[in-house]
């Protein structure tokens, strides 16, 4: 479906990776205003997450709605938040 979608699949030996470009904040919004409509999790983290990044373009008024976050307790403890 992603590779459909304009995902380029990048190989690292076993590995891989899915990767789409987009050229501006606008661009940005739609992509993962896409995603977040598909049920894809928002990772957490330090720095510009993929979370933050959305709450960034939210706040601008870019993107609207509510997404889920994912953020990692420990490696095998995942916490799943609802309705950000």
């Amino acid at each position: 479906m992603l590779v459909a979608d304009g995902y380029d699949v990048m190989q690292y030996g076993e590995e891989s990776t899915l990767k789409i470009s987009v050229s501006s904040d606008q661009g940005k919004a739609a992509l993962l205003s896409a995603l977040r409509d598909a049920g894809v999790c928002f990772s957490a983290g330090t720095g510009w997450s993929p979370a933050e990044v959305f709450e960034y373009l939210r706040d601008e008024g870019l993107i609207g709605g509510v997404y889920r976050r994912i953020a990692w307790r420990s490696p095998n403890d995942p916490f799943v938040e609802d309705n950000c």
